[in-house]
């Protein structure tokens, strides 16, 4: 069996409704209590309102002596002819007088009978006279019936001649009876009824069903209980004895019948005060009263119905809507989607979210893109790293090779002279590699990020001189003249790691200068410009040139300017390269 999935939507949807529907339940019940106020105020007896009023526009006046007697006596006139229950009642709740007329307990015991079915239908009721019946025989019948009516209908077979017709009912002296097989009146009379009891009533006890044969909402009441629950609900509210002459009316629900009571307070000549209660007992008033709040507004109702129905569905699918939006939006940023975006309005918590969402994604896209930068640089580092390998492996075995071809001459040659000549290549080459080799230090040290600055004052234009005094020999043997202008000033740096900048771009502008070739070096707006002639750089080389192990000639270790780089970026200084009309310029900003 497929079990039903309870989607957000679903559960949404759900709670509104319900909440609507227990809304509507409320009003229901609203309706039923008004109802039941309704009815309670149409069975009002006036005639009995106006003698409590009048007696208590009696007793205001005077003239009236306003004793216990005297109101007993006023009461018995009033409502000697009065069908009901009447009490007077003292301050103690203590009972003065006490009187009880109700038609539903007859002085002269009858019962009405139906015919037997489950379906309320038309019917003649026929009232049976139960005169002929000894004290005896009633006493067993009404014992049969208290003990019988909860569990089954009340079965009657009787036969008897009509005296009395009325009301299209009619009313019959019975020569037989029998009630739930047990025989009270026998003739041999062979037409004979059999029906159901609907009402037996005596001075002792009431008994009455629902037209059923199932007799599920049967009631029996007996004269004794019928008073104590007419003196309890004449005692309820007694104790507020405000309001001394008005008449008072109040009503109790009983299951589906109604207990009216109606009382006033009199003040006697000692001051003290007596309520004269009037209760009114009336079986089955109620008994369709939620039926008919039903009933009369039924449209409203079933409106209502719809109308919430339609309103949790829409609230639903607002709600919904935009959370489902939300989740397409978030799967799709997933997918690494991130140019999508939500609304932010209204400026809800669901806007709250959305705001939430796009500035995620906005952070996951650049975190994202950073470290694809991070991947492609690792990955270009790699491939210069193979490329300076490859140089550095070629670096290192020429030079090798060369010196072991030298050290096979040397031992093969006896020419002192010879020996002398190779014994200096042999020297040559071996400064190369420990070139080499130095300039490996000297980045791995500054690329640790532990090089502890010493910044003092520095006359730049005598480190200038002092290194290129120091290439010489290299000058001289390419035939080349470095031109120095401006006006130099002192700086302040590291003067070991400053030298090592100066000395690696002049050793750089020298390799690149051509034979008879000039290197000129200029000093301005705190800015060293050192420029060669030569051969200028494509924007792929000028892109590169600061990276490690980039050389454009394999003649050097492709380190040189990346040392220059990583000082400059300790320094705080900024720097540049740049093709000119007379060949590359480098030049460097030394102001922090």
């Amino acid at each position: 069996m497929k079990v039903l999935k309870l989607t957000l939507f679903k559960k949404i949807f759900l709670v509104i409704f319900i909440g609507f529907f227990l809304v509507e339940t409320i009003n229901v019940y609203m309706d039923y209590q008004n109802n039941c106020a309704s009815i309670a105020n149409n069975m009002v007896n006036n005639d009995i309102v106006d003698k409590l009023d009048l007696l208590a526009r009696k007793y205001e006046d005077k003239t009236y002596q306003a004793t216990s007697s005297q109101i007993v006596e006023s009461v018995e006139k009033l409502f000697e002819d009065q069908n009901g229950y009447c009490v007077i009642l003292d301050e103690q709740n203590q009972v003065i007088y006490e009187t009880m007329k109700n038609e539903n307990f007859s002085q002269k015991p009858y019962m009405i009978v139906v015919p037997k079915t489950d379906e309320y239908i038309d019917y003649i009721p026929v009232r049976i006279n139960l005169d002929k019946l000894s004290q005896e025989q009633r006493d067993a019948i009404e014992k049969n019936i208290q003990n019988q009516y909860k569990d089954q209908a009340i079965v009657v077979e009787y036969a008897g001649k009509t005296i009395n017709v009325e009301n299209g009912g009619e009313e019959i002296e019975p020569t037989y009876l029998s009630v739930d097989g047990q025989i009270y009146l026998e003739d041999k009379t062979q037409n004979r009824q059999t029906s159901c009891v609907h009402i037996y009533s005596s001075p002792h006890l009431f008994y009455r069903d629902y037209y059923s044969s199932s007799n599920e909402e049967a009631y029996v009441m007996n004269d004794k209980e019928f008073s104590q629950i007419l003196y309890q609900s004449a005692l309820k509210l007694n104790h507020d004895m405000g309001g001394v002459g008005m008449v008072k009316i109040d009503y109790e629900k009983m299951d589906n019948n109604l207990v009216l009571t109606q009382r006033i307070y009199i003040t006697l000549n000692d001051q003290k005060t007596l309520s004269v209660v009037f209760v009114d007992y009336y079986f089955d008033v109620f008994t369709y009263a939620f039926s008919q709040a039903i009933y009369d507004n039924i449209k409203v109702y079933i409106f209502s119905l719809i109308l919430s129905f339609l309103m949790s569905l829409g609230i639903s699918y607002m709600v919904t809507r935009r959370i489902k939006k939300i989740d397409n939006i978030t799967r799709q940023i997933a997918d690494n989607h991130f140019d999508l975006s939500l609304s932010e309005k209204p400026r809800d918590e669901l806007g709250t979210l959305s705001h939430n969402i796009n500035h995620m994604s906005q952070r996951l896209k650049l975190t994202i893109q950073q470290l694809n930068d991070e991947i492609e640089h690792v990955k270009q580092l790699e491939s210069v790293r193979k490329e300076f390998i490859a140089n550095f492996t070629h670096e290192i075995k020429t030079p090798l090779a060369i010196i072991n071809g030298y050290i096979e001459l040397i031992e093969e040659t006896k020419d002192d002279q010879k020996k002398s000549i190779y014994l200096e290549a042999i020297n040559q080459e071996t400064d190369k590699i420990n070139q080499l080799i130095l300039a490996m230090l000297d980045l791995s040290r500054l690329e640790s990020g532990q090089v502890e600055l010493h910044i003092q004052e520095l006359d730049l234009e005598d480190i200038l001189t002092t290194i290129i005094e120091s290439f010489a020999s290299l000058l001289e043997k390419k035939q080349i003249q470095v031109v120095i202008t401006g006006e130099y000033s002192t700086i302040e740096a590291d003067l070991f790691e400053m030298e090592l900048v100066i000395k690696n771009l002049i050793s750089n502008a020298i390799k690149h200068t051509p034979q008879n070739g000039h290197i000129y070096i200029c000093y301005e707006n705190q800015t060293l410009f050192i420029e060669n002639e030569g051969e200028h750089l494509s924007d792929k080389q000028k892109e590169k040139i600061w990276d490690t192990y980039v050389s454009s000639d394999r003649e050097g270790t492709g380190l040189g300017l990346a040392i220059c780089k990583t000082v400059l970026d300790l320094h705080g200084f900024s720097y540049d390269v740049h093709n000119t009309e007379r060949g590359v310029s480098f030049q460097v900003n030394l102001k922090h």
